[in-house]
């Protein structure tokens, strides 16, 4: 059980997943193309970035606030993949052994809860002790403002 009032931070976590464009039997036949995953905190909130290869220079071509990600899943089907089941719509990932999806899968879900740990902060210092859904609106748009919300 996480703490609201300790002070959260993600370890920065980087490498190479596969992105599949859904979860329909041809995306569990072919090959996915791989891309490079690296989370990052922005004023607090952790950020999933994507990009094409592994270069400094390179502009991410995907991103996503983990406030907008509602639970980490696994799939059932599949012993390496998994799920970020998200607001919008949802990313399927595929790591490329079972012990670098646990990894992922827990770091992750170590994300997700941050970002509520953050939805908690917004709630008592911006808004008192208004209802959760309201501060979860407030982050959601946050998250929209400065990082696009989720593009895929």
């Amino acid at each position: 059980m996480w703490d609201p009032e300790a002070n959260y931070h993600i370890h920065p976590t980087e490498g190479w997943l596969e992105k599949r464009s859904d979860k329909g039997v041809t995306s569990y036949l072919k090959k996915q193309p791989k891309r490079y995953f690296r989370t990052t905190e922005r004023d607090g909130v952790p950020v999933l970035y994507y990009y094409m290869s592994y270069e400094e220079s390179l502009e991410p071509i995907g991103q996503m606030c983990f406030g907008r990600v509602l639970e980490v899943t696994e799939d059932e089907k599949d012993e390496k993949g998994f799920t970020l089941v998200c607001v919008g719509k949802p990313w399927y990932l595929r790591a490329s052994d079972t012990a670098e999806k646990k990894v992922w899968v827990t770091h992750f879900r170590q994300c997700v809860e941050m970002a509520y740990q953050c939805i908690l902060r917004i709630t008592r210092s911006s808004f008192g002790y208004q209802i959760f859904s309201q501060a979860w609106e407030e982050l959601t748009e946050y998250c929209q403002v400065w990082c696009g919300g989720v593009s895929i």
